[in-house]
């Protein structure tokens, strides 16, 4: 039986790398792909499957996005071009470039969550979270309400 493909090994890969760099160097907040939505629009070719609504007030954070992609992808002004005539594969593209993105970002904050535990005890190998934080858990008993967790966001007074 043939191994799963992984984007990673394919022609998708610099796409794939595109997605994971831009959500760790661009921004964790900005969609990846309302920056490239924008980015095709500012450059006047035609975007069906761009959304009026999804463009956030903050205009320059979305062309450092887009701009981050054309420093990262060779050739992508040339390549998005191309897509202008083929909205669907278009579409495909920058799905698969916004996913890695998502995937990324869910990684990154994943493991900060459960490294940060570290350093609420004092001891972390012998000492627990109590109440422990469970993924069907809301989220309104986790950070400042949480009874151990929010004595450390509580500065002393100097």
């Amino acid at each position: 039986m043939r191994p799963k493909s992984n984007l990673t090994d394919t022609a998708l890969a610099p796409y794939s790398r595109a997605g994971q760099s831009f959500a760790r160097s661009v921004s964790p907040f900005i969609s990846v792909a309302v920056a490239i939505h924008y980015g095709i629009q500012s450059r006047g070719l035609t975007d069906t499957n761009s959304n009026s609504e999804d463009v956030p007030e903050n205009e320059s954070e979305l062309r450092r996005g887009y701009d981050h992609l054309l420093k990262v992808l060779v050739q992508f002004d040339e390549q998005i071009e191309f897509f202008d005539k083929d909205p669907e594969s278009l579409s495909l593209l920058i799905q698969i470039i916004h996913q890695q993105a998502q995937v990324t970002r869910s990684s990154d904050t994943g493991d900060l969550k459960h490294n940060a535990l570290e350093y609420i005890f004092l001891n972390p190998s012998r000492e627990l979270l109590s109440p422990p934080i469970l993924k069907i858990t809301s989220k309104a008993s986790r950070g400042f309400n949480h009874p151990q967790i929010g004595w450390t966001y509580h500065l002393p007074a100097w």
